[in-house]
C-alpha cells in the first residue's frame, strides 16, 4: 500500500489551511490511540481535520462531515483527550508548520493557561509508519504535556517521549532532500551517477531508482516510481543531457507546483498527486478527484475498510471452519456410541423369558436355560441370573436395563439428529461467508448466526439456593421486627450485614437450625418476653428438632455473638446467653403461619 508521503502532506495542508487557520477549536476526539478529530468554528462555518499516527493509514486530512466519522459511541476517553480537550478547547490555531520533505507538521494553538495568560501550544503529527506519534507540548520551553504513546527507555535508547521531558525531532538523514535541492548539487550526483551506474541501457529503471533512493531522502518507492516512469517515457533517443533535464524538471515540480492532480486507481495500488507522468489523463484506469483531502479520505478509507472486511472475513472463516470440525468430531462420537438394536431386543427377551420360566427358577439360581420362544428356530438361550434376587426381580433388572438402553438410545439418536442439521447449517453459513464481498454481509451473516449454543453452567444446589434465598421477616405481636436465616449463608447475613451490637440473637440449643434476629430500635430498649417466646419459637421451628416436642432456645445480644475461628459460614460462638424452653405442639399466632405456608 502506498504510504502518506511528505508531498501528499503539502498538498493536504496547502488545500486546509484556509478552512482552520485562525479558527477557534470547538472539540476534541480520539477515536482510537492514534487517531484525533479535531473541530474548528467560524462565521463561516464548522470543519473537522483529522490526525492519525496509525502505523500503517497514518494520515492527515479534513473531514468534510460529521457522518464521514464513526458515531460518537466509538469515541474514547484517555488521558491524551483530556489534557487536549481541557488545553485547546477555545484554543486558535494560528500556524501549521511542516518540516521541509518530512512527514512532520507542527499545529500551533493560542491557548490560555491556568491564570489566563496566552501561550503558545504545539501539536505535532509525526507520521512515520510503525514511530507515528502524536505528541502535545509547550512552545516555551519545549516540555512534553503529553502523547498518543508514550516511549520510555526501555523501549528506545534514542529517543523518549515522556510528560516532562524535552520535546526533541525524530533524528534526521544525511542524505539531502529533495524538497529543498539545489540544481548545481543535482548536477553533480547526476555526472557522478552518469559515469558508474548507467550502463547498461537495459537497467535504466533499476539504476534510476537506486540511485534517488540512496541519495535523497523525503522520496518514497512509489514517488520514485512515478518520477522514473515520466522519464522513462522520453528516454528513448534521448541524450543523458535531455534526460538529466527532464528528471529535474519533475524534481522541480515536486519542490514548489501547487497545480495538485488528485488521482487514484482503480484497484487503489496506488495514488498521485501531481501526475507527473500524466498516467490519469491517458487511462481509464484512474479515478481523478477534485482535491487531495477527497483523495486521501477515499483512498485510505476504501484501504481501512476493504482490511476490516479481510480481518473479519478470515476471522468468521476460521470460526465457522473450527465449529464444523467441532461438530463432525461430535458427531463421530454420538455415532461410535450409538447403541444397536441387538443389544436392546436382547435385554427385552431376557425378561419376557424369565417370566415365561417363572416356575422352572429356584432360588439362588446362577442362569436361566431355556428355549427361545418368540424364535421360530426355538434356539437355546442361555440368561444369566443374579443367585441374590427372585426370579421376578431378575427380570424386572432385564426390563430396568432394557429401558435403560432404550432411553439412551433416543436421546443419542435425537443428539446425532441435532449435530448433522447443525453441521449442514455451519456449512451453508461456510459458504456464505466464503462468496459475502462486502461488510456489510458479513455483519448481517454475524447478526443471523445459529452458531453454536453455549453449553449452561449447571448451578450446584448451593447457588441455587442463593439465588432464591431471601431473608424471612415478620413482626412479632408486639410489633418488633424479626429475621429468620434459613441457610447458612442467610445465618451469616444475618450477623455481618442486618445486626446491630444491642439487637437480640436466637438459637436452637445443641441442634442445628436457624439463627433469629430481633431487631431493637434503640440502645436501651429491651424485647418484651412474648415477642423473645415467639422468636424462640421460629428458632426452635426452624430447627432439626422433631415437632411437637418441647426445646430450649439460647438468646445473647448480637455483640456476644463471635464467628468461630476457621469455622463454615454461619458457624458462631456465643456467651453471656440466657435459655427459654418453648413447646413446638404450642401455636403459633396466625401472623407467624405465612411463615410456615412456602417453607422449603
Amino acid at each position: 500500500m502506498q504510504p502518506f508521503d511528505a508531498l501528499t502532506m503539502r498538498a493536504v495542508l496547502a488545500e486546509s489551511q484556509p478552512l482552520i487557520i485562525n479558527r477557534k477549536v470547538d472539540g476534541v476526539c480520539q477515536f482510537g490511540r492514534d487517531e484525533l478529530i479535531l473541530s474548528f468554528r467560524a462565521k463561516s462555518g464548522a470543519s473537522q481535520f483529522r490526525l492519525s499516527a496509525h502505523p500503517i493509514y497514518g494520515r492527515l486530512s479534513m473531514v468534510r462531515t460529521s457522518t464521514d466519522r464513526k458515531t460518537s459511541g466509538n469515541e474514547m476517553r484517555t488521558s491524551f483527550a483530556t489534557i487536549l480537550k481541557k488545553a485547546l478547547y477555545g484554543a486558535t490555531l494560528v500556524g501549521i508548520e511542516q518540516l521541509p520533505g518530512e512527514r512532520i507538521v507542527d499545529l500551533i494553538f493560542s491557548c490560555l493557561d491556568e491564570v489566563g495568560r496566552a501561550t503558545l501550544k504545539t501539536l505535532s503529527a509525526e507520521i512515520m509508519g510503525r514511530h507515528s506519534n502524536l505528541i502535545f507540548w509547550e512552545r516555551s520551553d519545549q516540555k512534553i504535556i503529553a502523547a498518543s504513546h508514550l516511549v520510555n527507555s526501555e523501549m528506545s535508547r534514542f529517543r523518549q517521549i515522556q510528560p516532562g521531558l524535552k520535546y526533541a525531532r525524530p533524528p534526521g538523514q544525511e542524505r539531502p532532500s529533495i524538497f529543498t535541492l539545489k540544481k548545481e548539487e543535482f548536477s553533480q550526483r547526476w555526472s557522478a551517477f552518469e559515469l558508474t551506474a548507467l550502463d547498461p541501457p537495459a537497467s535504466l529503471e533499476d539504476s534510476l531508482e537506486k540511485w534517488l533512493a540512496s541519495n535523497y531522502s523525503g522520496l518514497g518507492k512509489n514517488l520514485a516510481g512515478e518520477i522514473i516512469e515520466a522519464v522513462r517515457k522520453d528516454a528513448v533517443g534521448q541524450s543523458r543531457q535531455l534526460m538529466e533535464e527532464r528528471l529535474w524538471s519533475c524534481l522541480e515540480r515536486i519542490q514548489g507546483d501547487s497545480q495538485f492532480k488528485p488521482a487514484m486507481r482503480s484497484d487503489l495500488s496506488r495514488y498521485t498527486v501531481l501526475d507527473l507522468a500524466d498516467e490519469a489523463k491517458a487511462s481509464d484506469q484512474w479515478l481523478i478527484l477534485p482535491a487531495v483531502n477527497d483523495l486521501v479520505e477515499q483512498f485510505y478509507s476504501a484501504k481501512e475498510a476493504g482490511e476490516v472486511f479481510r480481518q473479519t472475513k478470515e476471522r468468521m472463516l476460521k470460526e465457522a471452519q473450527t465449529e464444523i470440525e467441532k461438530l463432525k468430531t461430535r458427531w463421530q462420537a454420538i455415532s461410535q456410541g450409538r447403541e444397536n438394536g441387538a443389544s436392546l431386543e436382547k435385554s427385552k427377551l431376557c425378561g419376557d423369558l424369565i417370566l415365561a420360566n417363572l416356575h422352572t427358577i429356584s432360588s439362588g439360581q446362577l442362569e436361566l436355560v431355556c428355549q427361545n420362544i418368540f424364535s421360530e428356530a426355538l434356539e437355546e438361550i442361555v440368561i444369566p441370573l443374579n443367585n441374590n434376587l427372585t426370579a421376578s426381580q431378575n427380570a424386572q433388572n432385564y426390563y430396568r436395563q432394557f429401558a435403560k438402553v432404550r432411553n439412551r438410545q433416543r436421546t443419542a439418536e435425537l443428539a446425532w439428529q441435532d449435530t448433522e442439521s447443525r453441521i449442514e447449517k455451519a456449512q451453508e453459513k461456510l459458504k456464505a461467508i466464503e462468496t459475502t464481498s462486502d461488510i456489510a454481509g458479513l455483519r448481517a451473516l454475524n447478526r443471523g448466526q445459529s452458531g453454536p449454543i453455549p453449553a449452561k453452567i449447571k448451578e450446584s444446589p448451593a447457588s441455587q439456593k442463593r439465588k432464591k434465598s431471601r431473608l424471612l421477616n415478620v413482626t412479632s405481636s408486639d410489633g418488633w421486627a424479626i429475621y429468620v436465616g434459613r441457610n447458612r449463608q442467610e445465618n451469616d447475613l444475618l450477623l455481618s450485614k442486618l445486626s446491630q451490637p444491642r439487637d437480640l440473637w436466637l438459637h436452637v440449643l445443641g441442634h442445628s437450625g436457624s439463627h433469629v434476629l430481633i431487631k431493637t430500635p434503640g440502645s436501651k430498649n429491651e424485647p418484651p418476653q412474648t415477642t423473645i417466646r415467639e422468636a424462640a419459637q421460629l428458632a426452635a421451628r426452624f430447627s432439626k428438632v422433631t415437632g411437637g416436642a418441647k426445646v430450649r432456645v439460647v438468646y445473647t445480644e448480637v455483640r456476644f455473638v463471635k464467628r468461630a475461628a476457621n469455622g463454615k459460614s454461619g458457624m458462631v460462638n456465643y456467651e453471656n446467653e440466657k435459655t427459654i424452653e418453648v413447646d413446638t405442639a404450642h401455636p403459633l399466632p396466625k401472623i407467624f403461619k405465612q411463615l410456615f405456608s412456602g417453607r422449603d
